[in-house]
């Protein structure tokens, strides 16, 4: 398995900070992070510049396929309910969002190209199987033109 610049998004549904947060990142173009366990800005400023972001809400499934900015993270406190210590943002390009009846669930991902997506633990992941990164991609494609 190889890395090719693909990444999971978890929109962080899970937890009463996140609720709906994915609506907010869709309408400003971003992904955004929080917490005191982790770094959000350093985990946030990995992906390069055209890497690509799937965003996956807990429960759901994949919502939306975008690009990254070569703008760094930056601090705002605009996406969760609560005002969240170390809240940070990354800014994506040509976001494309799918209504949650057409989500791609983790299972039927699983299905289609054999990969388990690495959704749980720290909000944002590489994918390292480009096949399936791919495969994931087309089927977003196919999903959302329809």
């Amino acid at each position: 398995m190889s890395f090719k610049g693909d990444w999971i998004f978890n929109t962080d549904e899970s937890e009463e900070p996140g609720q709906n947060a994915y609506s907010r990142m869709f309408e400003q173009s971003c992904i955004a992070a929080w917490g005191n366990d982790y770094d959000a800005k350093r985990m946030l400023a990995k992906p390069r510049a055209g890497d690509r972001v799937f965003f996956y809400r807990d429960k759901v499934g994949i919502i939306g396929l975008a690009t990254f900015t070569d703008e760094p993270p930056f601090s705002s406190n605009s996406i969760f309910e609560k005002q969240m210590e170390g809240e940070f943002h990354r800014r994506v390009l040509g976001l494309k969002r799918l209504p949650s009846e057409k989500a791609m669930d983790w299972l039927s991902v699983v299905e289609l190209t054999k990969y388990r997506l690495p959704v749980h633990g720290d909000a944002l992941h590489k994918l390292h199987n480009s096949n399936a990164a791919e495969i994931i991609a087309e089927q977003f494609e196919k999903l959302s033109s329809h």
